[in-house]
């Protein structure tokens, strides 16, 4: 029996993985967790695109697409409509160098449904040439949006390609264009054949089970799944890379981008540890190295590093974006004038408490739901064959010293062995003069004064508790299962409050405030939040300022103080002010890199016009940064960021002391807000079609959007629930016609947004130009055949099946019932509560809901593409187009 080769071993929070193999060979693992009536089902198989061979790149990838089309038991189309109906959420999967993986998570009840549909499609695939040319023009599209008009895409696909000549983790997972055009249905079927089995894949299952009971469920519905006995060859050696290598390809960026990969040993190595630290002080945060000697000085916009987790040896990259004007080579000097002093002295104590702490939390962060718990399972257990190596690498990163930073640093991140890849901004900007590299003081180790941690609060574990606190709202929730703690803070008053001319002050105002304090500059700041692996970050929008954050509960005491300090006393030095003006005016130019941005901020524009706090960007222009004083973003703060009307959220091990620290931060902020300007509403528009401009596109990004139903409309549910079967999913109208029937797009979705006060209604997708007038008109014909038809009853009792099923996915963390519950509190809408209206609502209502909130003779288009390649058989079918440069948007 199965049962009798059950091996149970210890997993984070208590609780246990037991382990267990099926006579065929199929890894089980399961970990029992109360936390609410789910479970997370994950499907790892042990192959990717690194065991294709050379001409059939794109292979592993494009099969996990066909994975989700009909077997010879369910027909396509079933798989997504039955998971859908129960409930299931999350239905992914992704394919990358060593694994293919398939993931949802399902109610409890629904466990057999989506284990025989998974074990169906393990074994009895229908691999059908209709399907699978279909779902070749699909990746193709997703090809075109993800790397041929993605400049982050394009530079990571160059740099694989020349760092890795002889290995296979030098061609691309989404294969190159050419071999996923030559690709045939017998290359899949052989693919097929050879990987998916039971002996090549292990299945996660992390929820509300008995391991005994899942255990034969699972030997019931895949132990008559023969095994395959893949043999897998080795891969190449790629030669040692005793150079430096270097390439640049021209691209539509708003500046240079440079891109370094370094040689680093496979993820399993002993040297992983300190490499994954030392990435958190090269690029993370505002203290990290690169970013204090790059972004301080002006020279970039952006810097990133990461240590990819691969089977062999594999790559450390540093990502930086220049701002416009700068030289990647401007760049490159400085970060190798860094690295070598880093390894030439090693990092401070300061920044080893930085890497440890960030690294910590976050592998706690990511362990809070069971899809969390799975991944991690998954990832541990793919590279060693034991989960446990991942327990161990919390372990290591704990003991982490300074000489094996500086070692890892001399060891790896040098320029011999190093590929550099240059993404050269087309149009060239005029070049700026840069000075000699200063580089930065050493971060020291920052104390901050705060309480000792308390005991635990007179609370009930997992239980929300919501009251009037000093003149704000606090919602609570406490839950010691994880060593973590979050906070919210949600101040009513957004760039809705910039008096003209003044466009981007309450922006301003609220990144001002984690950037230095009266008792200590931003440096310190900034070092003494990341040195405890805690964060503050600031959101503004037109209806709110938005504080958030989180740490390990160890330094909750701490970051309430740094907390405090933000709001009650922050510095708004004019010399930081200046430097965050021009961040932010180099991030607006770099936003137009984003095509997908570019079409839904034109229809924004349009819709609402410039003047408007929806119409106009809430970071402001260029010009009305570059005129904002610090006294005016200290009158937005002393009128509206106060504690009357504010919303507080608390969760996770929280302790005792925490309410009378935030009752001290409130009687700090006390007073009532200055009164909010009215919002105009949005104006009636003559132009229906827009073209941005943009060169060198080979895929259209389209959007469409229309004014429509608030969330406090009484119909409002009726209306999310007619969204769903339009726009939602994989059994929505847009992807069932779109995506599955024609291979047209990749993405293609719909969604109502409801903002304070107003709402709207939006669709996208992206479809090649050549395709683009057919998706164009298929896609109006939709919307007018919606709205005037409405929809049939078994769209109705499918998207209603699975917004009732799937309900306990918006409340099976404590996270998101907290959320859950400031979102009612802050925009009056109880989603909770309107999937119970949802359980009564007639078809006649659905329909009714959507012709009344989508107008489809008010549908604004804006589609980013070469107008060139596009206007005439744009203009040919649907009549006159406004075209936009890309860079007027």
């Amino acid at each position: 029996m199965i049962q009798e080769n059950c091996d149970v071993q210890p997993f984070f929070g208590g609780l246990e993985v037991h382990v267990y193999r099926l006579p065929n060979g199929l890894d089980l693992r399961v970990v029992p967790d109360r936390a609410a009536p789910v479970v997370a089902i994950q499907t790892w198989y042990r192959v990717g695109s690194s065991q294709e061979s050379s001409g059939k790149t794109g292979l592993a990838h494009l099969f996990e697409h066909l994975m989700f089309k009909g077997t010879l038991d369910y027909p396509d189309g079933a798989f997504q409509s039955r998971l859908d109906a129960v409930g299931a959420t999350g239905l992914n999967a992704w394919t990358w160098l060593d694994q293919t993986v398939y993931t949802e998570a399902v109610p409890v009840g629904a466990l057999r449904t989506a284990l025989e549909l998974e074990a169906s499609r393990m074994h009895r695939l229908s691999l059908t040439d209709e399907v699978f040319q279909a779902e070749r023009q699909v990746v193709m599209n997703e090809r075109r949006m993800a790397v041929d008009d993605d400049p982050g895409g394009k530079l990571s696909e160059l740099l694989f390609a020349d760092a890795f000549r002889d290995h296979p983790y030098g061609w691309p997972t989404i294969g190159w264009m050419k071999d996923i055009e030559g690709l045939t249905l017998e290359d899949v079927r052989a693919f097929y054949a050879r990987w998916y089995a039971p002996d090549n894949a292990t299945l996660f299952l992390v929820g509300d089970v008995d391991p005994a009971e899942v255990a034969a469920l699972v030997q019931e519905v895949y132990g008559h799944i023969p095994p395959a006995h893949p043999v897998r060859a080795p891969l190449p050696v790629e030669p040692p890379q005793g150079e430096l290598r270097r390439l640049e390809h021209p691209l539509q960026l708003s500046g240079d981008r440079l891109v370094i990969g370094f040689k680093v040993p496979a993820y399993t190595h002993p040297d992983t540890a300190a490499l994954l630290v030392l990435d958190v002080i090269l690029g993370t945060g505002r203290t990290g190295r690169l970013a204090r000697a790059l972004v301080d000085r002006g020279l970039a916009t952006d810097v990133g590093s990461g240590v990819l987790p691969l089977r062999e040896p594999s790559l450390m990259e540093v990502d930086v974006r220049a701002r416009p004007g700068v030289s990647a080579e401007a760049l490159e000097a400085v970060v190798w004038e860094e690295l070598e002093r880093l390894g030439a002295e090693g990092p401070s104590q300061g920044e080893l408490a930085k890497g440890i702490s960030l690294w910590q939390k976050s592998a706690w962060m990511a362990l809070e739901n069971a899809k969390g718990k799975a991944e991690f399972l998954g990832w541990s257990t793919t590279h060693t064959g034991d989960h446990r190596d991942g327990m161990d690498r919390l372990a290591a990163i704990q003991a982490v010293s300074l000489e094996d930073l500086r070692r890892v640093a001399a060891t790896y991140l040098r320029k011999q062995g190093a590929t550099v890849m240059i993404g050269r901004a087309t149009p060239a900007e005029p070049a700026l003069e840069v000075g000699p590299h200063q580089a930065p003081a050493t971060l020291p180790l920052i104390s901050v004064a705060a309480r000792p941690a308390g005991a635990p609060p007179q609370a009930v574990a997992g239980a929300v508790e919501v009251r009037p606190f000093h003149g704000a709202t606090l919602i609570s929730l406490y839950d010691p299962t994880l060593p973590i703690t979050r906070f919210r803070l949600v101040f009513p008053a957004g760039s809705g409050t910039d008096p003209a001319g003044q466009e981007g002050r309450a922006f301003l105002a609220g990144m001002m405030l984690v950037r230095g304090t009266q008792r200590r500059p931003r440096e310190d700041f900034e070092a003494a939040l990341e040195q405890l692996g805690a964060s503050i970050s600031v959101s503004v929008d037109a209806d709110d300022t938005q504080l958030s954050g989180s740490s390990l509960s160890a330094h909750w005491p701490a970051l309430l103080a740094l907390l405090a300090e933000a709001l009650l006393e922050p510095a708004f030095a004019e010399e930081e002010l200046a430097q965050l003006v021009e961040e932010s005016v180099a991030e607006i130019s770099a936003a137009r890199e984003d095509d997908a941005w570019l079409a839904s901020r034109q229809l924004a524009h349009v819709l609402y016009g410039p003047a408007h706090p929806y119409g106009r960007l809430a970071r402001g222009s260029a010009e009305s940064l570059r005129a904002l004083t610090p006294a005016q973003l200290r009158d937005f703060h002393r009128d509206h960021l106060r504690g009357e009307g504010a919303f507080v959220a608390v969760g996770g091990a929280w302790d005792q002391g925490t309410e009378a620290d935030l009752r001290s931060l409130l009687e700090g902020l006390s007073g009532a807000p200055a009164a909010l300007p009215p919002f105009a509403a949005g104006h009636e528009v003559e132009r229906r079609l827009w073209i941005v401009d943009k060169p060198e596109r080979t895929q259209a990004q389209l959007r469409a959007m229309v004014p429509s139903l608030h969330a406090s409309d009484p119909a409002y549910p009726a209306f999310v629930l007619a969204n769903d079967i339009f726009g939602v999913g994989f059994t929505g109208r847009m992807m069932r016609e779109v995506r599955e029937a024609r291979g047209w797009s990749y993405v293609a979705w719909s969604a109502p947004v409801s903002m304070r006060a107003e709402g709207h209604w939006t669709l996208g997708l992206a479809p090649s130009v050549e395709q683009l007038p057919d998706a164009l008109a298929l896609v109006r014909r939709m919307v007018a055949e919606a709205a005037s038809d409405g929809f049939t009853e078994a769209e109705l009792e499918q998207a209603r099946a699975a917004r009732l099923a799937g309900r306990p996915f918006l409340v099976d963390t404590w996270r998101k019932r907290l959320d859950s519950e400031l979102r009612r509190l802050v925009t009056g809408y109880d989603h909770l509560a309107a999937i119970d209206q949802m359980e009564h609502l007639s078809l006649e209502a659905v329909s009714a809901a959507f012709q009344r909130a989508v107008d489809p003779d008010r549908l604004v288009w804006s589609m980013t593409a070469t107008a060139s390649a596009v206007r005439e058989g744009i203009e040919g079918r649907f009549g006159p187009a406004e075209v936009v440069p890309y860079q007027a948007v």
